[in-house]
């Protein structure tokens, strides 16, 4: 069942009750402005649905796995090893833009640090990661010592079939921070997914930096990967919803009917 935001009814309610605000207004014309309110109301909430869900998710387990190599030097900036977890989400999604992707990880101390994130084609070597799909960094966020996540926002369409996500932590925005800062980061491990489904554990590359197709695999993390997958999608009204919305439409077309009729009995009379 459905309950009206407490927020929503208590802007109406404050609107009847307030005597300043009404008195021009006879009791007809009260109810009438009441009547305009909660249809308009009835129509927001019933066409407000828009929001993100995810297509892949796997929660963390509590148990957390190191990169495979520490922070090393590419180029400018320092990134650790990469981790990949393989995914596989409901065939209707394919090619669909991907909203967002979050990771799990552990800060035990402050940290900047941004990510990595690539996404491969399930076509390398006993189907770990192949070719490079999509490939790119976030901005640089500030985590303080506590469980973190953070979200990729991508926009790639989701690719067919099974395909690996990976991620590496690295300093491109922040050189500040420092190979030992990084070195005690880890990467969130996952129970086995409630949305999606994997076949494998994630996989660990002593490979850092930018990577291209058929990245190197050092070892398995010993456990899925903690992450989610997320489209962002205006859904179709439910049934109770579309109750709303006819009721505030069939209440705002009644009040119309009901004032043109009130206007033809009145030009009559004159």
């Amino acid at each position: 069942m459905e309950v009206f935001p407490y927020i929503d009814i208590t802007v109406v309610s404050l609107r009847i009750e307030s005597n300043a605000n009404f008195a021009p207004f006879n009791v007809e014309e009260r109810m009438k402005f009441t009547l305009c309110c909660l249809a308009a109301l009835c129509i927001w909430k019933g066409s407000a649905t828009a929001s993100p869900f995810p297509i892949y998710s796997s929660a963390s387990d509590g148990s957390t796995v190191a990169p495979a190599v520490g922070a090393s030097a590419y180029g400018a900036y320092l990134s650790t090893g990469w981790i990949f977890g393989e995914v596989s989400v409901d065939p209707s999604w394919v090619g669909q833009a991907i909203w967002g992707q979050d990771i799990l990880f552990t800060a035990p101390a402050e940290i900047q640090v941004g990510v990595l994130e690539g996404l491969w084609a399930a076509d390398g070597p006993d189907g770990g990661p192949g070719t490079l799909l999509d490939i790119g960094e976030t901005y640089t966020l500030d985590f303080l010592p506590t469980d973190s996540y953070i979200i990729v926002y991508t926009n790639y369409p989701v690719p067919a079939g099974n395909f690996w996500v990976g991620y590496s932590f690295e300093t491109y925005d922040q050189p500040s921070a420092t190979a030992a800062q990084l070195n005690a980061l880890a990467f969130d491990l996952g129970s086995a997914p409630t949305v999606g489904t994997t076949s494998t554990d994630a996989l660990l590359s002593s490979a850092t930096g930018v990577l291209g197709n058929d990245p190197a695999i050092s070892g398995t993390a010993g456990g899925y990967l903690a992450q989610g997958i997320y489209l962002y999608s205006t859904d179709a009204p439910e049934t109770s919803t579309w109750a709303l919305i006819t009721g505030g439409i069939l209440s705002l077309v009644g009040l119309k009917f009901r004032s043109r009729k009130a206007g033809r009995t009145q030009d009559l009379t004159r």
